[in-house]
């Protein structure tokens, strides 16, 4: 059986660089102690344009910021939940980096924050053979690494399927994992390619979403979403 834990610290260290950091901002507001999750109003399948960090002030001489307000510019491909428009739009994020471009099919769930819509978590979706597109789940899923805490639905498992998807999609993951984890019980390794057993539709996102979408959560205004 593998580390899971150890899988998914590594995953996040390794592969989704830029993965939203939710430290305070340098230039926004400072984090709320709310336990609440954020509001995820809105989920699209975007294509990263540009990278625009903003500047990030001055600092003193014993100061560190690990993580930032960027810009991004995406074309937003699909939309699965939400009042967004395809096209061309910013959205805001709180990066350290840029995601990893082996990730093809960036997943955004957003948030209204600071005035624009903001990154609140990223999933990667990958091409399916059979049609639509899929997110590869290569662990069982733990609230504790997650990023925004409360978004996951207590019947994730009940989500989840067989899945054959394109592996150039999310080739990034392919140089994650050791010898220890070939025939693990998430995933498959076929030569250089690590491939997930299981995932689930883009397409049933919003269902997915819809138990945690009726507890309160965090919105731009301080209230619940809609």
């Amino acid at each position: 059986m593998p580390n899971t834990r150890r899988m998914l610290r590594q995953t996040i260290l390794t592969l989704f660089a830029g993965l939203p950091l939710f430290c305070a901002a340098a230039d926004s507001a400072p984090v709320s102690e709310d336990a609440r999750p954020e509001c995820i109003e809105a989920v699209a399948r975007v294509r990263v344009l540009a990278y625009r960090p903003r500047p990030l002030g001055s600092l003193g001489p014993d100061e560190i910021v690990m993580s930032w307000t960027w810009d991004v510019d995406v074309d937003v491909r699909e939309v699965y939940l939400g009042n967004i428009p395809r096209g061309k739009l910013t959205i805001g994020a709180t990066l350290h980096t840029e995601f990893n471009p082996e990730l093809h099919q960036p997943v955004f769930f957003l948030t209204r924050k600071f005035g624009m819509w903001y990154v609140s978590y990223v999933a990667f979706a990958a091409r399916s053979r059979a049609g639509g597109y899929v997110i590869p789940v290569y662990w069982p899923p733990d609230e504790d690494y997650l990023a925004p805490q409360g978004w996951l639905p207590h019947d994730y498992g009940r989500w989840l399927r067989p899945v054959s998807y394109r592996v150039s999609d999310v080739e990034g993951f392919s140089h994650t994992y050791e010898d220890e984890d070939r025939g693990a019980e998430w995933i498959s390794v076929r030569g250089s390619h690590v491939i997930a057993k299981r995932g689930f539709s883009t397409g049933d996102i919003p269902a997915m979403l819809a138990e945690r979408r009726a507890v309160e959560c965090v919105s731009d205004a301080g209230g619940q979403a809609p």
